[in-house]
């Protein structure tokens, strides 16, 4: 139903007014999920500075815009963008976002919704937190990226050691305005999941580079193209597609570019576009361009360009910096 053509007449009709938009939606029987809608939406909403009016047919379309999570990250940009011209209005969507479906503790845009509130509204955030079973609960990881937004800052370090799941410490790093709480969760991050590289989570690298640790990033990176050497020609393209992908992210474009070379010739443009990829969500350009010169297919380099076009297109949203850091904001 949401192909190109549709998402670009329903935008057409957006600007006659959101009711003449709702009125499109409301009489289409088959209400898929479109990204591609959603993007466009969040794209005019940060460009008209309607943020509001954006998470607010999110809340009223969720199966369209939200999907089983994918639009989550749009929410969470709108929100964090108004929160910077009208942090009211932010923290009143942001509480709906807390309370309201299909929106669940713990994950997509919620925690960053509370740490949002907690920022600018403390007061509401612990009224918020008080009795919530899920905070009481001790077999709940998620809770302690909420206690770290709430600034619950030496109770959190402590239980750094035994939460088990990675994704949990790279949402206590985000949600906490503490930078040396916000260090210490990444490390924690990178040592339970160090063994392989694709297991990180990408942003958590950039952030730990932005944080002041180049050289924990570089090690890791060094660490893991020498293992990627050792490895048979064939055994080599997945791990390297990662690789490159994650390196350009960070800035280490020398070493994606060397790994590009690794795989099987065959494949090996598939690392290439990894590289074009990383570079692209980052604005990396003088990057993408020394990488799409290794492509010895023009239709190969021809999609390359068009693929990170669109990736630096959505990059706002979905790139590594799309992801709010509250030890690294201005709040």
């Amino acid at each position: 139903m949401f192909d190109y053509a549709t998402t670009e007449g329903l935008m057409a009709l957006y600007a006659d007014g959101a009711d003449v938009f709702c009125d499109a939606i409301d009489r289409c029987t088959n209400k898929d999920t479109s990204e591609e809608l959603t993007m466009a939406l969040l794209r005019r909403a940060l460009k008209d500075g309607t943020q509001g009016a954006f998470i607010e047919l999110a809340l009223r379309y969720p199966d369209i815009l939200l999907g089983r999570g994918e639009g989550e990250s749009c929410v969470t940009v709108a929100l964090q963008s108004l929160a910077q011209v009208r942090p009211s209005e932010a923290v009143k969507l942001a509480q709906r976002v807390l309370d309201e479906e299909p929106f669940s503790f713990g994950y997509g845009a919620h925690p960053h919704a509370f740490a949002l509130v907690a920022a600018h509204a403390p007061k509401v955030a612990a009224r918020w937190a008080e009795g919530r079973e899920e905070l009481a609960d001790e077999d709940t990881e998620e809770r302690w990226a909420y206690f770290a937004a709430l600034g619950r800052t030496a109770e959190v370090r402590a239980a750094l050691p035994k939460v088990s799941d990675g994704a949990v410490l790279v949402k206590i790093a985000c949600s906490t305005p503490d930078r040396p709480l916000a260090l210490d969760a990444l490390r924690a991050h990178v040592a339970h999941r160090r063994v392989k590289l694709g297991n990180l989570d990408q942003p958590a690298l950039l952030r730990l580079c932005e944080l002041g640790e180049r050289a924990l990033v570089d090690e890791l990176l060094e660490r893991e193209l020498a293992r990627l050497e050792q490895l048979k020609p064939k055994d080599r393209d997945l791990d390297c597609r990662v690789f490159c992908r994650y390196a350009a992210t960070v800035g280490r474009v020398d070493l994606a570019l060397q790994a590009c070379k690794l795989p099987t010739k065959s494949v090996r443009y598939c690392s290439v576009q990894e590289a074009v990829h990383g570079c692209a969500t980052v604005g990396d350009f003088a990057g993408a361009l020394a990488a799409l010169e290794l492509f010895d297919d023009d239709d190969h380099k021809r999609s390359a360009v068009t693929m990170s076009l669109r990736v630096t297109e959505a990059a706002f949203a979905n790139g590594p910096r799309g992801t709010p850091f509250r030890a690294l904001s201005t709040d």
